[in-house]
Formats: structure tokens, C-alpha cells, sequence
């Protein structure tokens, strides 16, 4: 049925955690958010210790980044002053952080709902949003739509930023994201996308005319001083990754494509055509030459299995209107 739909798309348009009761920790939250205000008493044990290692010891659930980014925002004190993260501390001074320790609910966030039962949501994503928070204080994510909406969805997993979701879609990337709302959900999804069980479709515009369809199988490993980009590298050299795609439709300067994929390395179908010289049309960060309002890549169809019925589960998110009116039509006589 969607590749049918597909076809009739004739236009695109441009477009430790344990220890902190014996070291004098208190916790009063501030306004209701995320944010807290924490304080330790360095016990003798921690005398001489850095600063920023002393607070991974107090924080697991902040990344190293997010304490970095507090140290440098003035918001950790030693002895009621900011400090550097490299100060050694002593065994009696008091440290103070004011600092995000759970995700922050968004219930002005509206993400639809493309289909739930008790143990799963499969949400439509826009394009746009990222799927989890980097940083516990981020608050337009869909975790953070999740942690409003569906709170059940916090206690599944145990980074507590993920409200449960399975998997990830690039910011840029719209479409079909799946999250569990039981931990015993979780660890099934988790299982079937590690088995590779999880069938992962897209519909893709990219640059140029892709005339034939193809498998590409080369590794990705991460590239550039801050490592945000992916590229192909030698056999071995990096993290293996598998992209099927099939042309559907051309026009003059542009092709749509149906792509599959098995593995899900980060930006990989991204990376994987633009290594064919067909980028993403509109994905300037490798190596589109079009300035558009989104990146047309789209998380079309996502098929599992139900993770109490076992029966195999397929979700669908019809084309976005970037994609183009006749392939939104078509969406809408679909059903």
C-alpha cells in the first residue's frame, strides 16, 4: 500500500548515588522544574580530589558535559564561591550545585500519537525535534512531551532521560518513533532492535537521478573536531551498517527513494548516499547544495513484533507536506 502511495508522489517541492546520605546531602527543589539545589559535605576519603570528579561520583544521571557546562555557567560553588572543575577539594568543604536532576515535562509539546496500547506508543515526530535531551534542562524534545503526557514512560529504563524511548531519529529526520510505557516493554523493543528484527523504512528525496536500486554495506565511524558528522571508512574501521534503497521516482534534478535499513548507525542513511554522491536533499552537512526549510528524509514504516502477543506490529506515517500534495493526498485516502 505505501509503496503504491509512494509512487504517486509526482512533485517535490523545494522546500554514586547510594552515598549521599552520609555526606550531608539535602535537596529542595526550586519552582517546581528540574532544577535542584545539592549539598555535600567532602568527607575526609574525597580530600585532594578534583572537582569535576568528585560531582560524576554525586551526579550518574548528568553527563560529564552537563557538569562542565554548570562549572563554567558559575552554578557549582566550593565554600559558597564558583570554582574551577580542576580544584582539588578538601575533606570538610561543602560543595553546592544548582543543577537539572530530572527530565522536565513539556505539556505544552504536542507530538501525535500514530498508535498505543498499554505497553507501547509509536509517535509521529516532526522534523525539528529532537527525539531525548542531551542535557536534563532541555525542554523541547519528545522525551519531554513523553515525560508530561505519559509519565509511566520515566520509569522504564534507567537513564531517566529517554522517557522510554526504543531508538532514535536524527532532529532533522521526521517520522515513526517508538517508546515503551513498561520496563518489561523496553527490554523486548531493546532486544528486536539489537537482533536486527525491527523492519526500519524510509522515504528519502536526495539530489541527482538514482536510476538503479542497491545495498550498501559500508562502515561508518565519526568525523570533524566536535565528531557530529559520519563518514565511510575501511572495513573494520568503524561501526558496520547496512542501507537498502530503490528509486520510485524521478524529476529533473532530484529522486525519491524508498530505503531500508538493517543496522542504525547514527545518520547513516545520511552518510551512506551522500558516499554515493546523492545527499539528502536539503542536508547541508554532507554535502547538499539546496537550502531548504527540512532535510526530506522520513521514518515511513516501522515494523516489530507486539512485545506481549508477539504478533508483528506495523506503524506508518504518511509523507509530510514537504514531500508534496499529491503524496499527502494519497496519505489521506489511505486512511
Amino acid at each position: 500500500g505505501l509503496v503504491a502511495l509512494f509512487s504517486l508522489l509526482v512533485q517535490f517541492p523545494a522546500v554514586s548515588k547510594g552515598e549521599t546520605h552520609s555526606l550531608s546531602a539535602h535537596c529542595a527543589g526550586e519552582g517546581g522544574s528540574g532544577r535542584q539545589r545539592l549539598e555535600w559535605d567532602v568527607p575526609a576519603a574525597h580530600n585532594g580530589t578534583r572537582l569535576d570528579r568528585f560531582l560524576v561520583s554525586r551526579l550518574p544521571f548528568c553527563s560529564r558535559r552537563e557538569l562542565d557546562e554548570s562549572i563554567a555557567r558559575r552554578e557549582i560553588l566550593v565554600n559558597g564561591r564558583p570554582a574551577r572543575k580542576g580544584r582539588l577539594i578538601q575533606a570538610g568543604d561543602q560543595v553546592t550545585a544548582h543543577i537539572h536532576t530530572r527530565l522536565e515535562p513539556a505539556p505544552t509539546l504536542a507530538i501525535p500519537v500514530l498508535s498505543e496500547d498499554p505497553t507501547y506508543l509509536a509517535l509521529d515526530k516532526p522534523a525539528g525535534v529532537p527525539s531525548v535531551a542531551v542535557r536534563l534542562s532541555d525542554t523541547c524534545t519528545v522525551a519531554n512531551y513523553l515525560a508530561a503526557a505519559f509519565p509511566e514512560c520515566l520509569g522504564v529504563e534507567s537513564t531517566g532521560r529517554d522517557a522510554g524511548i526504543v531508538h532514535r531519529l536524527d532532529t532533522a529526520t521526521s517520522g515513526v518513533l517508538l517508546a515503551a510505557r513498561t520496563a518489561a516493554a523496553y527490554a523486548t523493543f531493546r532486544a528486536q532492535f539489537s537482533r536486527r528484527a525491527v523492519h526500519k523504512e524510509y522515504l528519502v528525496v536526495v539530489e541527482g537521478k538514482c536510476r538503479i536500486r542497491g545495498r550498501i554495506r559500508f562502515d561508518l565511524a565519526p568525523h570533524g573536531r566536535r565528531r557530529h558528522c559520519m563518514r565511510v571508512v575501511s572495513p573494520g574501521q568503524g561501526t558496520a551498517a547496512i542501507t537498502d534503497y530503490r528509486p520510485l521516482r524521478f524529476e529533473a534534478d532530484r529522486t525519491l527513494l524508498r530505503v531500508v535499513i538493517e543496522t542504525g548507525v547514527r545518520h547513516q542513511i545520511r552518510a551512506h548516499l551522500a558516499s554515493l554522491g546523492h545527499p539528502v536533499w536539503g542536508d547541508t552537512l554532507y554535502g547538499s547544495r539546496v537550502e531548504s526549510d527540512r532535510v526530506l528524509l522520513h521514518a515511513s514504516v516501522l515494523g516489530f513484533d507486539h512485545p506481549v502477543t508477539g504478533r508483528r506490529t506495523r506503524v506508518c506515517s504518511p509523507p509530510p507536506l514537504a514531500f508534496g500534495p499529491e503524496a499527502t493526498k494519497s496519505a489521506e485516502a489511505a486512511g
